[in-house]
């Protein structure tokens, strides 16, 4: 539908003003040639296009009269150099960004400190000279599908390469962290004189906000966030994560870690995460991906040669408060954050559990312990990653004894999903006439943990514990 739209807006303005030229740019474009390609395709969500040769008062016209014709939700964006929202009323999540040429001149370290003026007379090699990479760089016209492609893009996307378009890189610094995504998504590798263009960036002047998306494509949309991760490993921006950085080098016992050291291990961890929730719902995805990347940040600190062996004796614990550093520089979201420890803080009990053969108690416990921000299926799920993400002959052949016996006795009690709900509640103390008050809570948290216990499965057994531990009230 997005893409009728712009076919639609494409020939009305065309033929509005002779000589006029409506040029997409942008993912879409970029996706488009991934498709053809390599086949894979991605869905369409947004749609860039550039107008070329039509004066930006008369094109805010032509963009109302189009809107009110199509009944589309018109907004304008940036006044002062042309950019322009049309949305569908039902669908607001699906839009057409339109916008003529701009000219940049930064005028300082911050991505707010750029002079910004709309040319509508660009040619659109100019306009394109100052993206961030050549896959970037095309447009196609939807029209009659010519494409525009000054600086390579589709032949770089042959050879999966992943090179800066001009010096104009070097602007903003975001782009280290753009190109770490992209890697990460499309399996590219970067030209070296793009590494080493990166190498002279730092993140000193990106706010959190810019950090934490591209951070969240390069974990939550990626096919191999490994690649992107090695990237900022080798253009040295884990010094600015030092947490990640803490990881490289780390040794660990070949017997349980054949693939190498601690670093080598997290990016295989957070590959086979990538593989394991590639259906998964967003919020469980970004959940699982940050557990994974956060899952051992406690064995630099722990980990130490005994009889022979590395050995990394309470990793598990030590791993909240680097995790809790790492991602107060990437978010401010504080579940994410919570459910993130506490995949952190458990990601050692699926297998643990397993080994026991623990009983009903442990597992609702388990349950109750990493909610309300986390379940038992997102923690298997990092669990696994965990156990995949090295070269043992196990771990080669996708076996997760552990996880799937965890899974099965949490599916059976009902609490894979969600914590153990509790059978007495409030309510019931006040039938018994016992009147509100800081009791309640210890009645309550009392009565939840003999719940566990397996004491009582029902409210009548829930009712007959309360008299047999507090009389007839």
């Amino acid at each position: 539908m997005l893409l009728s739209y712009a076919q639609d807006l494409t020939n009305f303005l065309e033929s509005h003003r002779t000589g006029a030229q409506v040029v997409a740019v942008g993912g879409y474009v970029r996706d488009s040639a991934i498709t053809e390609i390599h086949g894979s395709q991605a869905p369409l969500k947004d749609l860039d296009l550039e107008i070329y040769r039509f004066p930006t008062e008369g094109l805010r016209t032509a963009l109302q009269d189009f809107a009110r014709q199509r009944r589309l939700n018109f907004l304008e964006v940036g006044k002062s150099f042309g950019v322009f929202k049309l949305s569908l009323p039902d669908q607001p999540g699906l839009a057409l960004d339109v916008a003529v040429p701009r000219r940049e001149s930064q005028q300082g370290p911050r991505h707010q400190d750029f002079a910004v003026v709309g040319d509508p007379e660009m040619s659109f090699p100019e306009a394109a000279a100052r993206r961030d990479f050549t896959i970037n760089s095309m447009g196609l016209h939807l029209g009659t599908k010519e494409w525009f492609d000054p600086y390579q893009g589709r032949a770089h996307l042959d050879q999966r390469l992943l090179k800066h378009v001009s010096s104009a890189f070097a602007e903003d610094a975001l782009r280290v962290l753009r190109g770490a995504q992209f890697m990460a998504r499309f399996n590219l590798r970067m030209a070296p004189e793009t590494e080493q263009l990166c190498r002279t960036l730092t993140p000193e002047f990106l706010s959190r906000e810019r950090i934490e998306e591209e951070f969240n494509k390069l974990l939550t949309k990626a096919l191999y966030p490994s690649l992107g991760l090695e990237m900022l490993r080798r253009v040295g921006w884990l010094a600015y994560f030092p947490e990640l950085a803490a990881l490289v080098g780390v040794p660990q016992d070949p017997q349980w870690h054949p693939e190498g050291n601690v670093w080598v291990h997290t990016c295989m961890v957070v590959d086979q995460a990538a593989r394991l929730t590639h259906t998964a719902p967003p919020e469980v995805r970004q959940r699982v991906m940050y557990g994974a990347l956060c899952h051992d940040l406690g064995k630099p600190p722990t980990t130490q040669f005994e009889d022979g062996h590395w050995r990394s004796r309470g990793h598990d614990v030590a791993g909240e408060q680097p995790s809790r550093n790492l991602l107060k520089r990437i978010t401010e979201n504080r579940d994410l954050t919570e459910a993130v420890v506490r995949l952190v803080l458990n990601h050692l009990h699926p297998h643990m559990l397993w080994h026991q053969q623990a009983g009903p108690s442990a597992v609702r416990r388990l349950a109750n312990r990493l909610a309300p921000y986390t379940t038992i299926q997102e923690l298997v799920l990092c669990a696994r990653a965990d156990h995949f993400g090295r070269t043992t002959p196990e771990a080669l052949s996708y076996q997760d004894p552990g996880g799937e016996w965890l899974l099965a006795q949490a599916e059976h009690l009902a609490v894979h999903n969600q914590p153990l709900q509790p059978l007495l509640m409030g309510r019931h103390l006040i039938e018994r006439s016992l009147s509100p008050s800081p009791q309640f809570k210890l009645i309550l948290a009392q009565a939840l943990e003999a719940q566990i216990e397996g004491k009582f499965q029902d409210l009548a057994g829930a009712l007959d514990w309360l008299d047999h531990c507090y009389g007839k009230l």
